[in-house]
């Protein structure tokens, strides 16, 4: 078994964030494996006693608590989409009532013209 992990490893099995661990080690909580030999481009190993000691162990309480709040962050997510959809289905009702109403004063509007017969009309040309 590897003794040593990555930041980002440790971030995860721990349920912390990567500036949390770089913040520690940055203070000096925490010791980076090699700290003075650490090449340029090379990822900084974390011994896990040393995460153990600074951090307790890895929970995988904090994996299921992530999996929950993912569910719930997606479950707001779906309820503002369903929101922002409803609010739109209003909009759309209301500007289909206000058409209805538009066609209903056209009608009416058709209605009150008196049609004038073609024969008369044809007079009037006639007579011009």
């Amino acid at each position: 078994m590897d003794t040593q992990i990555s930041i980002s490893e440790a971030a995860r099995r721990w349920g912390v964030s990567r500036q949390t661990i770089h913040n520690k080690i940055k203070s000096g909580e925490l010791s980076v494996s090699g700290h003075g030999q650490v090449k340029a481009g090379q990822a900084k190993k974390l011994d896990i006693a040393e995460l153990q000691r600074v951090l307790g162990n890895p929970s995988r309480q904090v994996e299921t608590v992530k999996e929950a709040d993912s569910g719930q962050v997606e479950a707001a997510a779906l309820q503002g989409q369903l929101d922002l959809a409803k609010a739109e289905i209003q909009s759309l009702k209301s500007q289909l009532s206000i058409r209805e109403e538009q066609i209903t004063d056209f009608r009416e509007q058709v209605k009150r013209l008196q049609p004038v017969p073609l024969l008369e009309q044809l007079k009037k040309m006639w007579s011009k």
